[in-house]
Parts: structure tokens; sequence; C-alpha cells
């Protein structure tokens, strides 16, 4: 992997970091936990909030006892979050020398997608450590009754971050099998 292709890595990671962190900062100075909506769009389409999640996607995992929080939800996604942020800037040759079979072979655009997971992978696990109430979650849409749910489950920067990945990564999968052959 090329520096520039490392430093475009870092860039994405610090500033979805940065503008998640940013973001739910203002939200817990500003709006009181648990209120009614301080910002409605569309009706009550789009609406800002302020709530915690102590589980995972869609609070999976929040009635769990500690220490399985702790391993499930902290300790193995911080260790995989920090390997593969190694992988995406770190330098290389490195001193350490990864097997091929643990490398990340990635084509660029799908290195760019895994750099906003692992971006919004850390902004959520920084309020997972450091925010003993839970994930600051902000963002909530009316979902009109599909699946069952009036609303969809409220969101924050770092989790459309992790969906920003998964677009760009089935794109990249889509484009990548489109190119023919050698």
């Amino acid at each position: 992997m090329k520096s520039k292709q490392r430093l475009l890595h870092t860039i994405i990671i610090l500033s979805v970091i940065l503008l998640d962190q940013w973001s739910k900062w203002l939200i817990v100075k500003h709006v009181p936990l648990y209120s009614h909506p301080v910002f409605s769009w569309g009706g009550d389409f789009f609406q800002i909030i302020h709530v915690r999640n102590t589980g995972a996607l869609f609070s999976f995992g929040h009635q769990w006892p500690f220490w399985i929080n702790m391993i499930l939800l902290k300790i193995i996604p911080t260790i995989l979050l920090f390997y593969l942020m190694f992988l995406l800037i770190a330098p290389r040759p490195m001193i350490v020398k990864i097997p091929q079979k643990f490398q990340l072979n990635l084509k660029p655009l799908s290195a760019v997608a895994f750099a906003f997971a692992v971006g919004g992978g850390l902004g959520n696990m920084i309020d997972r450590f450091f925010r003993p109430a839970g994930v600051v979650d902000f963002l909530d849409v009316k979902f009109y009754g599909i699946f069952g749910w009036e609303r969809w489950p409220t969101f924050n920067v770092a989790d459309m971050a992790v969906v920003f990945f998964m677009i760009l990564f089935f794109l990249s999968e889509i484009l990548q099998k489109k190119e023919p052959k050698a």
C-alpha cells in the first residue's frame, strides 16, 4: 500500500472520529437526555434527540452481564479495530512481519471503505469505554412501520460511517467482479 493511500486512510479515520465525537459532545452539552426532540424536519420524519445505547447495533446485548458485555462489545471489537487500523495505515516495510494470510489485500476502494468502518468503530468504542451511560445516539428517523418499526433505531455519525463502509465495500466488490480477468 502506498504512502498516499495510508495518508488518505489516516485522514478518513481521524475525520470520522473527530466529527463523531464533536457531534456527540454537542448533543451531550445542549440536548437533555431522553427529552423531546430539539429539532424536527418533515413533521416527525427526522428528529434530533438524545438517547444512550449500552448495547451494540439495535441495542443488541444491552442486557448481557457485565463481563460478557466487556468481552464481546468492548475488548474483542477494540482489538479487531486496532488490527485493521494497523493494516490500513502502518508504514511498509514493518518491523513486525505479518503473515500473508493475515494481511488485507484490498482494492483501493475497499481499503477506503474499511477506513470508514475503523473510524466509525473507534468513535463508538470511545463512548463505550468513556461514557458509562452508553454510546450517544441522536439521529432519529421515521420508518413508517416497515419491519414493524415505527422509527428506525436512533444512530450517530459513527454508525453512518459504518453504513457508508458497507455501501462502498459492496460497490467495490461489484466493480471488481466486472473487471476483466487477466
